[in-house]
Parts: C-alpha cells; sequence; structure tokens
C-alpha cells in the first residue's frame, strides 16, 4: 500500500520517523499481537510528545497566524480521500468570500449580479454561501 501521506511537523519533531517505522511494521506482525503493538505506539507518542513539550512550545512548531490559504496550502500534504475534499470546501469557501467582498467594494450594490452567470448548481451553492455570510 502506497502511502502518498506527509508527516506533519508536529510528528517529525515530537517523535521522528522511528514510530512510522514501527507502524508499517505492524501488519507483519501476528494479527493476535498486534493491538498490543499499535497500543504500546500510540502510548510511546504520547509519552514522547509530554515529554516534548514539558520545556514549553516550541519554536520550531510556530507560524503566523497568517492566511488561510497559507494554513490550507500546508494542509494538504496530510490529507487524503475525504478529509481533502473538506479541506477544499473550506478553501471554495475562502474563495466565494472573497469574491462577493470584491463584488461589494467595487460598488455594485448587491452580490446578486454574480448569480446571473451562475449554472443551476452555481446558483444553488451560491446560495447557501450567501446565507452563511449572510450578505
Amino acid at each position: 500500500m502506497e502511502n502518498k501521506l506527509q508527516l506533519t511537523d508536529f510528528d517529525c519533531i515530537t517523535c521522528g520517523s522511528y514510530f512510522q517505522m514501527l507502524k508499517g511494521y505492524i501488519p507483519f506482525i501476528p494479527p493476535d499481537k498486534q493491538s498490543t503493538v499499535a497500543i504500546f505506539i500510540r502510548m510511546a507518542e504520547l509519552i514522547w510528545t509530554v515529554e516534548f513539550y514539558k520545556n514549553g512550545p516550541s519554536p520550531a512548531l510556530q507560524r503566523e497566524a497568517g492566511d488561510i490559504k497559507d494554513i490550507i496550502r500546508e494542509l494538504r500534504p496530510c490529507c487524503a480521500g475525504k478529509d481533502l475534499e473538506i479541506l477544499e470546501t473550506f478553501s471554495n469557501f475562502g474563495n466565494i468570500s472573497e469574491i462577493m467582498e470584491m463584488y461589494k467594494k467595487a460598488g455594485s450594490g448587491s452580490p446578486d449580479i454574480l448569480s446571473s452567470v451562475l449554472s443551476p448548481s452555481q446558483k444553488e451553492m451560491y446560495e447557501k454561501y450567501r446565507k452563511i455570510l449572510n450578505c
């Protein structure tokens, strides 16, 4: 099974790749022992994380709050399947919000001008976002 997900900075800094290697070995362990090893790995990760934070927050894990686009861009490599779809939805939500703000700033009076160029399914999505944003 090919794994295309990247380790987060948090995982790399707090536990390194050692635990990933152990997790990769789990399928080769007899089935009756897999849960014991898996629980051991999770407990060890927790202990290492607690030890890591005993000295306070790590500058290596601090980022500027920044733009939501930057956050989503950094999260994409850590997501797959449905999680990635959810992340993309948040990304699109931000894009629609920006477009509506541009229309307001341009003095269009109402963001409804946008609905005249949208397909029926796009109009439906647009109306949902508009209600959420109270525009």
